[in-house]
């Protein structure tokens, strides 16, 4: 799309957005909740009803690991959605929970859920740890696509955040973005330049890849205002199964990787803090 003409729906998102979700609501007859066009934007969905039904299919299966690795009750478990965005997945993990926090660097997002969903325990959190959370708190942490974005030595900070706050024996599913993904991603016409001559064979090779946004250099660029509250670095990372099984369990027990099962794309991976 021309970047002006997207940029003339962005500023004028705050008149036509409105009448979008009044006519969502007629016809679908859903009642709750709708965030906002820039905050729905801000983590991918543009279209109201993929923003729910991309949420649901992640509750589902994040819940399904969560029961399945986790030997609490979910019912009875203190749980984290860290870079919850507005509350994509929160809000279906609200009700069947002891206790939600969720954490993002976007205050808009926060202020999104604090007034939609006042249940949940909302955090704005810093480009870096640590999170206002004190040690061995959660019973399980999930994350939608926060490593897919981060730089190399953010990874590794966040990764030792997570083990912080985590109880021993509690679970992390953190979602990456494999060599399916970067396959996909590499054969789009779209693909940007600091990509273009990279390869499938590239991750396989070094494990883990990682480059800037290149908009983050552009000051008139639309897609600036995606970064609200990040600071620093900020980018596309992909990791490969094998990375992770060999890295990440210096910090985590690496249960599974389960890969292409977040929306056929995203990787999901399972892992526990360890016993000491």
């Amino acid at each position: 799309m021309n970047p002006f003409l997207k940029s003339i729906i962005i500023e004028s998102s705050p008149v036509w957005d409105p009448i979008y979700a009044f006519a969502y609501r007629c016809v679908s007859g859903y009642r709750g909740p709708i965030p906002s066009f820039e905050n729905r934007r801000r983590i991918g969905p543009k279209k109201i009803g993929d923003f729910f039904s991309g949420g649901r299919q992640a509750h589902e299966c994040l819940k399904h690991c969560i029961e399945k690795y986790q030997t609490k009750p979910l019912c009875e478990s203190v749980v984290l959605d860290f870079g919850c965005g507005c509350g994509r997945v929160s809000q279906f993990f609200v009700a069947e929970v002891a206790q939600l926090h969720s954490a993002d660097v976007d205050p808009t997002a926060i202020a999104y859920l604090k007034k939609a969903f006042p249940g949940i325990r909302t955090h704005v959190n810093g480009a870096m740890p640590p999170l206002p959370c004190a040690d061995s708190f959660f019973d399980v942490v999930y994350s939608w696509s926060v490593w897919t974005h981060l730089p190399y030595e953010s990874q590794e900070l966040w990764l030792k955040e997570m083990v912080r706050i985590l109880k021993p024996g509690g679970v992390a599913l953190i979602t990456t973005q494999g060599p399916t993904v970067l396959r996909n991603f590499l054969e789009s016409p779209k693909v940007e330049e600091p990509w273009r001559g990279t390869t499938e064979k590239d991750l396989l090779t070094s494990g883990i890849l990682y480059k800037d946004y290149p908009f983050l250099t552009d000051k008139k660029s639309p897609l600036k205002r995606l970064l609200s509250g990040i600071e620093g670095r900020y980018g596309l990372a992909f990791h490969s199964p094998k990375y992770i099984r060999e890295k990440w369990s210096d910090y985590l027990e690496i249960a599974e990787v389960q890969e292409g099962s977040m929306h056929n794309q995203h990787d999901l991976v399972v892992a526990r803090k360890r016993n000491v």
